[in-house]
């Protein structure tokens, strides 16, 4: 959800017009207990706001799932966009990561985690193999 993360996963910056906001129902995003970043929990009556890279080239995506392989597992779901609905890639915690209780907001996340964690990107990509 984060730009600054996208562009540095993707070694490239990331226009505007490439993303759209899109809604995923049925989830709820809460805090990691081992992680700072997000877990998608199953919620029958929630809903996660996000955003969907709209046509990512071979290269965009062998990067994310690069970057989310070890932790996460994708799987393509439907979220809503402003159009209607579309297929996504929607990365779903493996268990070795533990959802929590609170509530995890992008904001709260990048005023105490996100410096440190673009540090922490472009080591994890530094063995992508593209």
């Amino acid at each position: 959800m984060d730009d600054d993360v996208l562009a540095a996963v993707l070694a490239r910056p990331v226009a505007v017009h490439e993303t759209a906001p899109a809604r995923l129902r049925g989830f709820e995003r809460v805090a990691s207990t081992n992680a700072t970043y997000p877990v998608l929990r199953p919620a029958e009556q929630g809903g996660v706001d996000g955003r969907v890279l709209l046509e990512p080239s071979p290269r965009d995506v062998l990067r994310i799932l690069h970057f989310e392989s070890e932790e996460y597992e994708a799987e393509w779901l439907t979220v809503d966009v402003p159009e209607g609905t579309r297929p996504a890639r929607v990365f779903l915690a493996l268990e070795t990561m533990q959802a929590g209780t609170e509530a995890w907001t992008l904001e709260h996340w990048a005023r105490r985690h996100k410096e440190e964690y673009l540090r922490l990107c472009e080591h994890w990509m530094s063995d992508s193999p593209t």
